[in-house]
């Protein structure tokens, strides 16, 4: 039997705004405000430090993003250049957040997508005009194993 999902990301945009590139391209600039909530019945300890990395995927229509036709998929990363954090402690630390069943973590993140200031899309950008924006993001970034180990270490 399959494990039914228990970590559900809602998606909304709060801002955007175009930053001029170059005389065939803009820069559309939106801030997403991500909201992830435990959907299952028992707690999940939630990884919100500075090292994930997701990816936007823009289709024309909702029927093209069904069929996975995009017209431009973006991968963006959230490493600083800050000290590796300290994951593998005693208790989980402040790059974690604990959702109970029902509880919800809520976060903003920035994202640019390229668009053509024309009819005809450079390079990877995308034309004006109605999209659909979908968003992959990552929650763990180290194995499967580190994981694994953290949550028997972690279980009370």
């Amino acid at each position: 039997m399959a494990q039914e999902p228990n970590l559900e990301l809602n998606v909304s945009i709060v801002s955007e705004r175009y930053c001029v590139v170059s005389e065939d391209l803009n820069s559309l600039q939106m801030t997403l405000h991500l909201r992830y909530t435990n959907t299952g019945s028992q707690k999940i300890i939630l990884y919100k430090g500075v090292r994930l990395f997701y990816q936007i995927f823009v289709s024309r229509n909702e029927q093209d993003a069904a069929a996975r036709r995009y017209e431009t998929r973006t991968t963006h990363s959230r490493y600083y250049d800050q000290l590796p954090e300290k994951i593998d402690a005693p208790n989980p630390g402040s790059v974690f957040t604990i959702l109970s069943p029902g509880a919800s973590y809520e976060t903003e993140q920035t994202i640019a997508l390229p668009v053509a200031r024309g009819d005809k899309r450079v390079g990877n950008s995308i034309t004006a005009g109605d999209h659909v924006l979908q968003v992959w993001v990552s929650t763990w970034y180290e194995s499967k194993k580190l994981a694994q180990a953290l949550r028997e270490k972690w279980q009370r």
